[in-house]
């Protein structure tokens, strides 16, 4: 094919094609941000998704949303802010935060927020997140999932799932091991990889962190319907075939059950002991000797 020789000069002696990371010091040096997401569908594409790499020149705004007083806790927070380019807007839940700025929630600092609000603090809340216009939210709450200390903080994690959910805020919850950090500095990547995630149908942001033992945990559970799988459930006196899925994509391969049709004559019924498989595919395709011997089985039968 014409062409196909043409990247000799830039290391492409081969073939056109570039790996994953030669595209992301490709982009790099285009100006880009390198590779912020790469999905392959494991047959032929592999979608890159780039960004321009634009300097800021203004540094960075939070606000932080305290309950009735900055304690010592957010000054040292503040400092780790600082240090990391952010400058800092305070506003409590009676105030209307700023457009479209990020939030860093603190009102669980003291005690629970949830378990110990009354009908004000409530009523405060419901305008609060009302007011927002595309801000997100990353709301500082204590442990609840990994090593509880106090289950009332499991209020924070419903409101939330149902204020994400039903609200469509970008909110997301970080609990923490200890309100006594002496560093903040993993609070503060925690709100960097928030900030730079996006909402998309095809991609699910993180939304709930952890932060144990100076360690901050994701969780990766994958969800399934439990009646759908119930529906699936094995038939004994069905028989199963190899289907795949996506063609030419193993990963897709997966056996299936199926009703078997009444028996026609001229027709002959294998039961299938042993399926050999392998990941290599050949130039050309050859048929096993076993399958050939079936085959004139099935020809002279037929005849």
């Amino acid at each position: 094919m014409p062409g196909w020789w043409a990247g000799i000069n830039d290391n492409r002696g081969q073939e056109p094609c570039i790996d994953k990371e030669r595209w992301h010091q490709e982009l790099l040096g285009a100006g880009f941000t390198g590779i912020d997401s790469f999905i392959y569908d494991n047959v032929l594409n592999a979608n890159i998704i780039a960004r321009l790499a634009i300097e800021r020149e203004t540094p960075k705004v939070v606000t932080v949303l305290y309950r009735s007083s900055i304690s010592k806790r957010v000054h040292l927070l503040e400092r780790s802010l600082e240090r990391r380019g952010y400058l800092l807007d305070f506003c409590t839940l009676d105030k209307k935060p700023r457009p479209g700025q990020d939030i860093l929630c603190m009102i669980d600092f003291d005690r629970p927020f949830f378990a110990c609000a009354d009908s004000t603090d409530i009523e405060l809340f419901k305008t609060f997140m009302r007011d927002l216009e595309g801000s997100r939210i990353l709301w500082l709450t204590g442990a609840a999932q990994v090593q509880c200390t106090d289950p009332n903080y499991g209020l924070t994690l419903g409101m939330t799932r149902t204020i994400r959910n039903e609200l469509h805020v970008n909110i997301a919850s970080l609990e923490l091991d200890s309100f006594e950090q002496q560093d903040w500095g993993k609070v503060v990547d925690v709100l960097n990889e928030y900030s730079r995630s996006e909402t998309e149908v095809d991609r699910d942001p993180v939304t709930e962190y952890a932060l144990v033992d100076e360690m901050v945990l994701v969780g990766k559970f994958h969800w399934i319907k439990i009646r759908d799988e119930l529906r699936q459930a094995v038939q004994p006196h069905l028989p199963t075939k190899l289907v795949v899925d996506t063609p030419g994509s193993l990963q897709t391969m997966n056996w299936m059950q199926y009703e078997l049709g009444p028996e026609q004559e001229g027709y002959v019924l294998v039961d299938v002991k042993a399926v050999g498989l392998n990941f290599k595919v050949s130039q050309r395709p050859r048929i096993s000797q076993s399958l050939l011997s079936i085959i004139r089985i099935l020809l002279l039968l037929w005849v």
